[in-house]
């Protein structure tokens, strides 16, 4: 849910931008500031997707609140609220940061139609945003893959420029899971989700293969007990053979390699 930030000095002009979003199908967290010092309070304290504010106001006027909020808040899209009388102080907004503004008095249609904008701006960056995670991600799986299975320091220093491997160093353990009639290509994604609920830690899946998932471990544990414990949830939980085994605890980043032999089940 978006979160909503409206400035103006007059109640009446708040209540009716409120009336508006409330019409829209999308549902907001709606907040609502007098003046633009009390909103620069809010904004210290929550996270605000898009700031409605008027020019004038009493104790910080809206060209100061946006200089402010894009401060605070890189992200944050701002909208200004101004009469005709008021393009200077609008295209000194603009260059602030306001990637709109809307003329008083409010037009329903035009401020919907810059609602529209907005969301459609917030949306494709979430989604770029979501998609570069999920590329990151891919990544670090795919260089920790290889770093367990071939890695050593030369390995380390030529893929320190593509992938964030700090959150290795807090690495404590593998555990092997293997299945039979290829259960990882059908249920991979039920089973991660599952174990997650079930272990209530932070575990890293690698895929190794149809039969083959490596869990990687971020807590310091008993892995044997775990591992004994995963093997008899699966039993439990899913129809098949399954054999799970756990390697040595891990108590830094160059002892990974080589761990992927495990003990026994």
């Amino acid at each position: 849910m978006l979160t909503i930030l409206i400035v103006d000095d007059e109640r009446i002009e708040r209540r009716g931008i409120c009336f508006l979003l409330k019409q829209r199908v999308e549902e907001f967290d709606i907040l609502e500031a007098p003046n633009g010092k009390a909103a620069c309070e809010i904004l210290e304290k929550r996270s605000v997707d898009i700031l409605f504010t008027d020019v004038k106001m009493p104790f910080m006027d809206g060209i100061e609140l946006v200089g402010k909020a894009r401060e605070l808040n890189e992200q944050i899209e701002m909208v200004i609220f101004s009469g005709y009388g008021e393009f200077e102080y609008a295209r000194q907004a603009m260059k602030a940061g306001v990637v709109s503004y809307v003329l008083k008095p409010v037009d329903p249609e035009e401020f919907h139609s810059t609602m529209d904008r907005l969301l459609k701006t917030i949306g494709n960056r979430r989604k770029q945003e979501r998609k570069n995670i999920e590329n990151q991600n891919f990544l670090n799986q795919y260089f920790l893959g290889k770093y367990i299975y071939q890695g050593n320091s030369d390995f380390l220093k030529r893929i320190s420029d593509k992938v964030d491997i700090s959150d290795w160093n807090q690495i404590q353990g593998l555990i092997l899971i293997e299945s039979v009639n290829n259960f990882f290509e059908k249920w991979e994604r039920e089973f991660i989700e599952r174990l997650l609920e079930e272990v209530k830690q932070k575990l890293l899946f690698l895929n190794l293969g149809q039969n083959q998932e490596l869990c990687v471990l971020y807590s310091r544990c008993d892995q044997f007990v775990l591992a004994q414990h995963i093997t008899e949830w699966m039993n439990k939980s899913f129809e098949g053979e399954f054999y799970v085994a756990a390697g040595h605890p891990i108590r830094k980043l160059d002892e990974i390699p080589g761990v992927g032999t495990v003990d026994g089940e």
